[in-house]
């Protein structure tokens, strides 16, 4: 899109009432934060949102996540449901302003309230995890479905998970499986990692690793990393998939490149052993090491033994 062509639309944009459509932050910053920028002080609530967007998202000197929360109390003020879920999130992060979890949840109630979908399902996490306000699972799966038929497929992924254990409503496997269906047929990455783990674990369905992998890959193609991580398991012990090395290798590399500590701790083991890849001990202790730290005790475990 040229300058004279953006201008144009602009002050089309402007003249309507409309907001200013928020440019990829790589693409154009200076432009993208002018057009909205000048939206927002003519009263245009929605742009004002964009302008925070920017502000929180950009890698360049814009970056000011003070900045975006005024912005975010500018919009939420004004109505837009998306500025208060933004500013629940800030606060909920602690970025531009002190950590309030008590606040947070306010505003995410306050977007939820006005059907925004990010803020019902924002708040069914902090009610399902406890984080920072009291664990209220009946609280966390009325929240998640509201997400959920809003559209917002993380929300019918986590409420799959909640029919999945049983937390705060009746365990209904068959429930869980159709929410996770839902959610990665959506192409949310938890919700094929979820289908992949009840068919790897043959929970409410019979056992099949070969659709394991598939949903694992699925995954993994998203880029959830521990869906890399768990598909290389399975080419590794060749479970649903012949078993391949290399396949493993390189499945536990993306997974620990995107912070899976299993994805770590099994590349750690392969340079351990030597297999599907040079025996290496010092790798083998640098990756095991970076499993450990991120969680994985077996990794600490094979640590503990090679010091030995």
């Amino acid at each position: 899109m040229t300058k004279f062509v953006a201008g144009c639309l602009f002050f089309v944009l402007c003249a309507i009432g409309l907001s200013i459509p928020v440019l990829a932050a790589e693409q154009d910053d200076k432009w993208s934060v002018m057009l909205n920028e000048f939206a927002c002080n003519l009263g245009n609530a929605e742009s004002c949102v964009n302008l925070g967007v920017l502000y929180q998202q950009s890698s360049s000197v814009y970056r000011d996540d003070e900045k975006a929360v005024a912005l975010f109390q500018t919009g939420c003020e004004d109505g837009v449901s998306q500025g208060c879920a933004n500013l629940g999130a800030m606060y909920e992060s602690g970025k531009g302003v002190e950590l309030d979890s008590n606040i947070a949840a306010s505003f995410y109630l306050k977007a939820c309230e006005v059907g925004n979908s990010l803020g019902c399902s924002n708040l069914g996490s902090m009610y399902e995890h406890g984080r920072g306000i009291s664990q209220n699972y009946i609280k966390a799966k009325s929240f998640y479905k509201k997400a959920c038929d809003a559209g917002r497929v993380q929300g019918c992924s986590n409420l799959g998970f909640l029919y999945d254990e049983g937390r705060g409503v009746d365990q209904d496997l068959p429930k869980a499986i159709g929410l996770y269906k839902e959610a990665c047929d959506a192409s949310y990455g938890e919700g094929c990692f979820n289908l992949g783990w009840m068919y790897n674990q043959g929970r409410g369905v019979g056992k099949d690793n070969k659709k394991a992998a598939d949903f694992y890959s699925l995954a993994c193609e998203i880029g959830l990393a521990k869906g890399c991580a768990y598909l290389g398991v399975l080419y590794f012990q060749g479970e649903g998939v012949e078993q391949n090395d290399k396949l493993a290798f390189s499945s536990f590399q993306e997974g620990c490149d995107g912070g899976s500590a299993r994805g770590c701790g099994y590349l750690g083991t392969m340079y351990f052993l030597g297999k599907g890849v040079d025996q290496d001990d010092e790798k083998a202790v640098k990756f095991l090491t970076q499993g450990c730290d991120a969680g994985s005790t077996k990794s600490c475990d094979i640590l503990s033994l090679m010091s030995e």
